[in-house]
């Protein structure tokens, strides 16, 4: 499979060069699509083994993605930034609150990694559940983080809809990105 063309040229703006690194020495100006691209594919063909680990497969295949994506759109001016390892989901504990159920340190919901908007009421839009490493086949696990995942992100929906109740629905643009083994 070919790197699609009109993705080759792609650079992170340069206003956030310098400002942030991915991996270890790879700094944002040098950093391109195309690279993370062939990086990720050297890497997968490498020892299945090394990703044997969840949080070794975050850290090295799913957070610099996310953190690329945060930094390459046009979030950027309402202040976003990707938060990562146990993050608490706040539109969660909105959402409970207005129901007047209780919530604890225990029971707050956490998500593996959360893009928030800082600039604009801290509004979440991205919300990360990772059921395993790579090539993970348990089919119990993947189902649970996959009604979390959906449970969550109806809560960031609901959430938005409430702070922008007066917005157009023609304004609002919403994703759904599901990964999982087939």
């Amino acid at each position: 499979m070919a790197f699609p063309e009109h993705l080759k040229d792609f650079k992170i703006p340069e206003e956030e060069a310098g400002s942030r690194k991915f991996f270890h020495d790879y700094s944002i100006k040098e950093w391109t699509f195309e690279n993370y691209y062939r990086l990720t594919h050297n890497n997968l063909n490498k020892s299945k083994k090394k990703y044997s680990k969840r949080s070794t497969f975050n850290s090295l295949l799913i957070y610099p993605f996310l953190e690329a994506v945060t930094i390459g759109t046009t979030l950027n001016q309402y202040g976003a930034e990707f938060k990562v390892d146990e993050c608490a989901l706040k539109s969660m504990s909105k959402q409970l609150k207005e129901l007047k159920i209780e919530e604890d340190d225990k029971s707050q919901y956490k998500a593996d990694g959360i893009i928030k908007l800082f600039k604009m009421k801290e509004i979440e839009v991205l919300l990360l559940e990772t059921s395993g490493s790579f090539d993970h086949k348990d089919r119990i696990k993947i189902n649970f983080e996959h009604h979390k995942g959906m449970f969550g992100s109806l809560a960031i929906l609901k959430t938005i809809a409430d702070e922008f109740n007066y917005a157009s629905l023609n304004k609002h643009q919403f994703a759904f990105v599901e990964g999982g083994a087939p």
